[in-house]
């Protein structure tokens, strides 16, 4: 299995392949900028698919092959919230701020 990383690594070349993770950062053309302005921790997730936390008060940057059209929801890690789903559209190499105010109970 460590061979097929290895041949994997190879043929992408230049890229910036983390055989950790499966992702290549040269591949990234999108950002989403999540601003945690409420006093709950959030899961995030991009297209239903979970891609991190967000502690209350706090920022964080995703970084992915965002461009197009996406759906970002959040959910309170105590379960007591959400917020969205909202449907955002990313050009090539933007830049998309979502800010999480008093959530949805």
């Amino acid at each position: 299995m460590a061979g097929c990383v290895f041949v994997a690594a190879l043929a992408c070349g230049a890229c910036d392949y983390d055989p950790e993770t499966g992702r290549d950062s040269s591949a990234v053309n999108g950002w989403i900028v999540v601003n945690n302005l409420s006093a709950k921790d959030a899961e995030i997730f991009i297209d239903a698919e979970p891609v991190g936390t967000v502690e209350a008060g706090q920022s964080t940057t995703f970084e992915g092959t965002y461009a197009g059209e996406r759906e970002l929801r959040a959910d309170a890690t105590d379960g007591s919230a959400w917020w969205g789903p909202v449907r955002v559209t990313l050009e090539k190499g933007s830049v998309h701020t979502w800010n999480l105010e008093e959530a949805a109970e």
